[in-house]
């Protein structure tokens, strides 16, 4: 069996390879923020045929990435595959967007996958 790791997996396209990966049989460690919605998905993944856990994570926080690794590596053992899907958009114009929504955009967007692939 394989093992993957997924963040950002409790929508979108994170959630579909979730599924898509359970259906090949993958054991997943699926990481979000969002734990009722994750929860969700990791039982489709399971219904689906794989096995799936859920873990809490916040890509923003390199001490909860830290908890996550650890969860995943002791779930599933060794990783085979990171999906880092984690990601977020201020959904404005440029113009009307804060600094604090481009900073935000920043860590989400670029920073946290580094925070996560470099563990």
């Amino acid at each position: 069996m394989r093992n993957a790791v997924i963040t950002g997996a409790s929508s979108g396209i994170g959630k579909a390879l979730a599924i898509e990966l359970a259906t090949r049989g993958w054991n997943l460690a699926l990481g979000a923020r969002r734990m009722e919605r994750l929860e969700q998905v990791a039982r489709a993944a399971r219904e689906a045929g794989g096995s799936a856990v859920a873990i809490r994570l916040d890509v923003t926080d390199t001490a909860s990435i830290d908890a996550f690794w650890r969860q995943a590596e002791a779930s599933l053992g060794e990783i085979d595959a990171l999906i880092s899907n984690a990601g977020r958009s201020a959904l404005a114009p440029l113009v009307e967007c804060s600094d604090e929504d481009l900073k935000a955009d920043v860590v989400v967007n670029l920073l946290s996958h580094l925070w996560v692939a470099k563990r």
